[in-house]
């Protein structure tokens, strides 16, 4: 037996990982405080792009974080309509609280994001009729933009290694879904 608290190590580890996956959020919101309009939106994802850019991350990593960065930056401001209907949003006021309100309870900014997602079956209900190009550049993202499954599963993986899975482990959890 040894002296050395593993255990204790790991949990050091864990608060760690936990409090790094809060740092983006909390940097997103406090980036947001100044945004208002559409305008202002495009202006942010902008930098944010940019800065995602010259941090080194791949196009493909790009493209899935500016989405999320965009919607949760639209129900801040309340500037997309089917957002707004969804959740209620009558002012720019009520984006914020919202996000705020949600962001407390997420570990991160995807998990953000997902909650802020219209739910699928009420909005193919709601509008079956053509995108426009008025109500097109409101809408999310298309599934066109969506990432290529095997950056998708590369990023699971990674994800897995870092939270301390082996290959085998992997490889098991793949087989059984």
């Amino acid at each position: 037996m040894t002296n050395i608290d593993n255990r204790g190590a790991g949990a050091a580890v864990a608060k760690a990982q936990l409090e790094a996956d809060l740092k983006p959020m909390a940097a997103m919101i406090k980036g947001l405080t100044n945004v208002k309009t559409k305008e202002d939106i495009a202006e942010f994802i902008g930098g944010y792009e940019g800065g995602l850019v010259a941090g080194g991350k791949p196009e493909s990593s790009v493209k899935v974080m500016i989405s999320r960065a965009r919607r949760i930056a639209k129900t801040w401001t309340a500037t997309d309509k089917k957002l707004n209907d969804w959740h209620g949003l009558k002012s720019p006021a009520d984006g914020q609280k919202l996000v705020k309100a949600l962001a407390k309870d997420c570990g991160g900014l995807t998990e953000l994001y997902k909650k802020l997602a219209p739910k699928a079956a009420e909005t193919e209900t709601a509008d079956q009729s053509e995108p426009t190009p008025e109500t097109e550049s409101e809408s999310e993202p298309l599934a066109s933009d969506a990432p290529a499954l095997r950056h998708l599963y590369s990023e699971f993986v990674q994800k897995a290694h870092d939270a301390g899975y082996t290959n085998d482990e992997i490889k098991e959890f793949i087989a059984n879904i």
